[in-house]
C-alpha cells in the first residue's frame, strides 16, 4: 500500500464534525487526538501542490486495514518494484528485474473515508 495512494484518503473538518456527533467514547477520543494532530499535519503538508485545506487526518494505516475487509476500495497491480531513497523519500522503483509484488495503484478514496466513517459511527 504505498504512500502515493494512501495520501488520497483523509478525513475533513466535515467528517470530523460527524463523528463528533458519534455517542462513543472512542471515537470523541478519536476526534481529540484527530484535533492534536492536524495542525502539526496540516503544517508538515500543506506545501503538498494537493494538499487539502479542510484535511484533519490522513488515513493511511486504515486504509490498509480496510481492504482487508473490503479489498475492493482499491484496484492492484503486479509491478517489478527496487526500493529506493528519491529526494530523502523511500520509494519503490519500477524495474525489470526486480521482484514482483501485488501493489494498490489507486483507490476510491470518497468510498474509503465513508466506509471508515460508517464503521466508526457504529461503534457502541
Amino acid at each position: 500500500m504505498p504512500l502515493d495512494v494512501t495520501w488520497k484518503v483523509f478525513f475533513t473538518t466535515g467528517h470530523l464534525d460527524r463523528l463528533r456527533r458519534a455517542g462513543s467514547a472512542f471515537v470523541q477520543t478519536l476526534c481529540d487526538a484527530i484535533e492534536v494532530w492536524a495542525p502539526i499535519q496540516r503544517a508538515f503538508s500543506e506545501s503538498a501542490p494537493t494538499f487539502q485545506r479542510d484535511a484533519v487526518a490522513f488515513l493511511h494505516d486504515p486504509l490498509t486495514l480496510a481492504i482487508l475487509v473490503d479489498r475492493s476500495l482499491v484496484t492492484f497491480e503486479r509491478l517489478r518494484l527496487r526500493p529506493a531513497i528519491v529526494d530523502g523519500i523511500f520509494r519503490l522503483i519500477e524495474e525489470h528485474s526486480a521482484p514482483e509484488f501485488e501493489v494498490a495503484v489507486t483507490v476510491d478514496a470518497p468510498r474509503c473515508v465513508e466506509f471508515l466513517v460508517q464503521r466508526l459511527l457504529q461503534l457502541p
